[in-house]
């Protein structure tokens, strides 16, 4: 993604598990501000990666997932989350990461689970629970 300039936070349950947390991501979800530009490089992505970028219809916010069946890659792209305002100070407050030697870009703990607060889904709350517990005992 940096090679083509995508600036995509990873948000979610595994950015959780990137900062340290006990929770297991089900799948890989990048919060993006959506303009032409970051449309195009998305979409280089997708070719680079051999994947296909599809419009799920399901969720108000899910913009864009991009899958490839023969590596089991499959990413969901968003512009919004519940409890952010703005993505572009998401993005500002995110660091980047080496992942298996590839740089991601990182939304903090603060923002993720700010985000799993303001859902009020019951998978985000049990979440929730389990990362605020971890971070009582060891911040």
């Amino acid at each position: 993604m940096q090679r083509h300039r995508l600036r995509a936070a990873l948000v979610g349950n595994a950015a959780a598990a990137l900062h340290g947390a006990p929770v297991r991501p089900r799948d890989l979800d990048f919060l993006i501000v959506d303009t032409p530009a970051q449309r195009r490089r998305l979409a280089q992505v997708a070719a680079e990666l051999g994947g296909a970028l599809t419009r799920p219809y399901f969720h108000r916010a899910l913009r864009w997932r991009l899958s490839n069946p023969a590596s089991g890659l499959c990413a969901d792209f968003v512009t919004g989350l519940d409890g952010v305002r703005d993505p572009a100070a998401l993005l500002a407050r995110a660091r980047w990461q080496l992942v298996e030697q590839q740089p991601v870009l990182v939304a903090a703990l603060a923002d993720v689970l700010r985000s799993k607060r303001a859902s009020g889904r019951p998978r985000d709350l049990v979440a929730l629970a389990r990362i605020e517990r971890w971070r009582s005992a060891h911040w």
